[in-house]
């Protein structure tokens, strides 16, 4: 009864404080301590080396990307989905343990001015390392002027490497029956705009392919299937001087 008569006698206040320092204290020790192990995994993360997705987060491409610009001749217009040579291309580069990947904003009937005006999106989203400018077949076979084809192809090879890409240009030849001084006209222009930039060329992309029966479809102007294996090796033998590839 005394135990119990002592017990009742202390204040409420006093219970208070005993509460306040059993639990309150406590609970801030957790905060405390939780805090202190949130700063350690923070600072651990700050200064742990950088990652993949560290690098993606930073702006940089942890995985260069290769971007083909091009119109039906790399769209694969006519030609089986799996058979087309961007995508024996990209295959290629897999094969040879190449990290670059390959994306293709290839658009059949494009001309040099409708590339033009998709470049600074594409450039936007993929932020390529390279890009191939295959555009201008069209232009040609329209019957364009070749010197407004050149001022497109220019703008677009200025914009790239205003971004830091590296560019490649891809020409082309038209048929005979455009006349030779139209064709002089038309091809002069990829070899002035390869010039001005300082870019590689290849003269011809369609170079054993073009003005031959067995590779071409029945429209005469676009490859067939059995075409694009050369292509991609057109385009493998060209861009091997230039990017980290297995030649062999």
């Amino acid at each position: 009864m005394i135990g119990v008569q002592r017990a009742s006698m202390i204040s409420p206040q006093i219970r208070f404080r005993d509460w306040l320092l059993q639990n309150v204290f406590k609970s801030r020790l957790g905060v405390v301590k939780a805090w202190v192990f949130s700063l350690f995994v923070l600072v651990s993360i700050v200064t742990s080396p950088a990652t993949a997705d560290d690098s993606i987060t930073n702006g940089v491409n942890a995985q260069p990307i290769l971007v083909v610009l091009g119109d039906s001749i790399s769209a694969g217009h006519g030609v089986d989905a799996s058979l087309g040579w961007v995508k024996q291309f990209s295959a290629k580069l897999e094969q040879s343990k190449s990290n670059i990947k390959v994306v293709n904003e290839s658009i059949s009937g494009e001309v040099t001015a409708g590339g033009l005006s998709r470049l600074p999106g594409i450039l936007a989203r993929h932020k390529p390392t390279w890009l191939i400018i295959e555009l201008g077949g069209n232009d040609g076979l329209r019957g364009l002027s070749p010197k407004v084809m050149q001022r497109n192809l220019d703008a677009k090879v200025k914009a790239a490497q205003a971004t830091g890409a590296q560019v490649f240009l891809f020409g082309m030849k038209l048929p005979p029956n455009y006349g030779k001084h139209y064709n002089q006209l038309f091809e002069q222009a990829f070899v002035k705009v390869a010039d001005a930039n300082q870019i590689p060329l290849l003269p011809f992309f369609l170079d054993g392919v073009g003005g031959v029966d067995e590779y071409m479809q029945s429209d005469r102007i676009h490859p067939n299937n059995d075409a694009q294996v050369i292509l991609m090796n057109n385009a493998w033998t060209f861009l091997s001087a230039y990017l980290p590839l297995d030649s062999k």
